[in-house]
């Protein structure tokens, strides 16, 4: 999509670039980065994630691709917050 790391905002233009590939890919379920997260892309992911994939089923939002006009979602998609649990182990010497 073009978001560089370290660059990832929420904001009207990287909505729409989720926005067209949720619209692209017509997925059953999305997953995202869980939204308390430590790194703060992660956390920017989420709430990017979460915003286009509610604006990906109106029918006002317009976006095409190679010029050709996407459809909105018909129905309502599950989203699925994910995190790593793993522990961090720390040595002191």
């Amino acid at each position: 999509m073009g978001i560089k790391d370290g660059h990832i905002f929420v904001n009207n233009e990287n909505t729409l670039k989720v926005i067209k590939s949720i619209r692209k890919h017509q997925p059953e379920i999305i997953f995202a980065p869980y939204f308390n997260d430590r790194h703060p892309d992660h956390i920017e992911a989420s709430s990017l994630i979460k915003r286009a994939m509610f604006f990906s089923g109106l029918q006002k939002i317009k976006t095409s691709i190679n010029g050709k006009p996407q459809k909105s979602l018909q129905t309502q998609k599950d989203i699925l917050f994910y995190a790593d649990l793993r522990i961090s182990t720390f040595v002191y010497c």
